[in-house]
Order: structure tokens, then C-alpha cells, then sequence
């Protein structure tokens, strides 16, 4: 065993006693990561079994996507004391990295669950229905605006918060519902984003929890107007009446091949109803 431990490998066969390709081995050399015991006149490289261990841990750190200046200051100060350092740094990365994945996962839930209720979706459906409260970030906009305005608006609010995107967001529009009485169906005032949580931000508002006439559109966004004649002539034949906004929440446009083909939830608050959790009803 001594006699090996003296021994002097060539490039190949370290890399090869080790399972990396020798450019590898090369590389970390020319970066002056792992340097070769010995290197002669021919520029041959040659190693020995005492830098095994060096280069296992230089190899475990980089499974463990270590940065490579990471890994060389701690070979530089290779101690217990660095060693726990590097672990409590790692162990930290991995944790954000698992954090979002945990996100990204229940991004991809809630658009799964989208896509599959589309697929179901009645669009000519009047239904009422119960509607927890949300947290909304209003964007102001105006009826000039156009939607194609108001998506630069909330992709720029999106990148400048750093808020994910559109899709893991859920957004749309808001206009009085006192202007659709007064037969104004243009009368918009602001976009929305829509979030799971909130922490009391500047911009913020609650959509109240309680029951809701809701119905759809399928169609460009820009003519939404076009739904509610008969979902107003709908509620006042049934003795309903709404207060606050309307909210009009595009749906999962990402599946939509064409403009037309987008379909846009409206929501109207009924009158006297928010606050309460219970019930639905399917109306056509």
C-alpha cells in the first residue's frame, strides 16, 4: 500500500480511477483549480493517490452545483470551520431552490385545474355563485386605453415587483357597476392582478367575499361589452340587483389559438349579499 501511495498516475488513468473524462481533469487544471503532483518536460501530466481526496470533494461540491470560486476559496482555507460554513451555505441555496419549486408546482396545479374546468365550462351559462374574498393589485386604466395598453401595463408591473408572470398571476378588469345600470359598458377603470395572499401593499383593494351573478365571454376582450345587455336583462327579470364593480377576469388565454377563441369571466357582487360563504345555484 505504501509503495501505491507513491505512485504516479497519468492523466487517463487518474481520470479513469476517478469516472471523469480526463478533459475534465484539464480543465481544473488550467483555472488552477486541481493542479496535477507533477508535470514533465513533455507537459505530461501525472497525479497521485493523495490528491484523490481533494479531488473526490472538488468533484462532490460540483454534483452539488458549487460554484467553482466557491469551491477554490474553500480549498484555500480548508478547514472544519470553512467546511460547516460551505454546508450551512448550501444547505440555505438548496432551501430557496425547493421553495421554488414548491411554487412552481402550485403554478402548474391551479393551470392544470384551469385547463380542465375550460374543457367543461358552459359559456352560455348564467350560474350565482359564492366567491371567497381576494387580494387585487389595481393598475389604473381608462376606456381609451385598449386592452393591448393595459397588458404592457401589467406585464410592467409584474417585471418591475418581480411577480411571476401573467399566467401564474390571474388577471383582468374592473368597471362601476352603477355605470353598466346606466347602460356604459366602456366605463373602465382599472386592471388587475390577482394574488393568492396579501400584505397590505399600496395599490391593493378586496374583492368582497359573498355571492355573485357570474357569466362568460368567448371572444376578443376588447368586446366583453357585447355580454352584458343580456345579463343585465337577465338579473332585472329576476328581481336581482348588484353593487360595486364588475370584474372581468381573463381565462387561461394561453390556450386560446386566436383572439376570439379567449374566454373572460364576469363577476357582478349581488347587492346585499357580500360577506356571506354559502350556497350556488345554477341558473339559465
Amino acid at each position: 500500500m505504501t509503495a501505491e501511495k507513491g505512485r504516479l498516475f497519468s492523466i487517463g488513468q487518474f481520470a479513469a480511477l476517478h469516472g471523469v473524462n480526463k478533459k475534465t481533469l484539464m480543465w481544473y487544471d488550467e483555472i488552477g483549480l486541481f493542479c496535477p503532483a507533477v508535470v514533465k518536460e513533455n507537459g505530461y501530466r501525472y497525479y497521485t493517490y493523495f490528491q484523490s481526496a481533494t479531488l473526490e470533494a472538488i468533484l462532490l461540491l460540483r454534483e452539488l452545483d458549487v460554484p467553482v470560486a466557491r469551491i477554490r476559496s474553500f480549498l484555500d482555507d480548508r478547514s472544519a470551520q470553512s467546511l460547516e460554513a460551505l454546508w450551512d451555505e448550501q444547505l440555505d441555496a438548496v432551501n430557496r431552490k425547493l421553495a421554488r419549486l414548491k411554487e412552481l408546482r402550485r403554478t402548474m396545479q391551479a393551470q392544470a385545474n384551469e385547463t380542465k374546468a375550460l374543457l367543461e365550462l358552459d359559456t352560455g351559462s348564467i350560474e350565482i355563485v359564492t366567491c371567497p374574498p381576494e387580494r387585487l393589485m389595481l393598475l389604473p386604466t381608462t376606456r381609451e386605453a385598449g386592452w393591448e395598453q393595459d397588458i404592457r401595463t401589467l406585464v410592467s408591473a409584474l417585471h418591475s415587483r418581480k411577480l411571476g408572470n401573467l399566467y401564474s398571476a390571474g388577471y383582468g378588469a374592473m368597471l362601476p357597476v352603477q355605470s353598466l345600470l346606466d347602460g356604459d359598458y366602456q366605463d373602465y377603470r382599472y386592471v388587475f392582478l390577482r394574488f393568492p395572499a396579501s400584505g397590505g401593499k399600496r395599490g391593493e383593494h378586496e374583492k368582497p367575499g359573498g355571492r355573485y351573478l357570474r357569466a362568460y365571454y368567448r371572444g376578443n376582450v376588447n368586446r366583453v361589452s357585447e355580454r352584458y345587455p343580456a345579463l343585465l336583462a337577465f338579473a332585472r327579470g329576476r328581481g336581482l340587483s348588484f353593487t360595486g364593480y364588475a370584474y372581468e377576469t381573463v381565462l387561461h388565454e394561453m390556450a386560446a389559438a386566436t383572439s376570439d377563441a379567449c374566454i373572460t369571466r364576469i363577476e357582478l357582487a349581488l347587492t346585499g349579499e357580500t360577506g356571506c360563504q354559502s350556497g350556488r345555484s345554477m341558473v339559465k
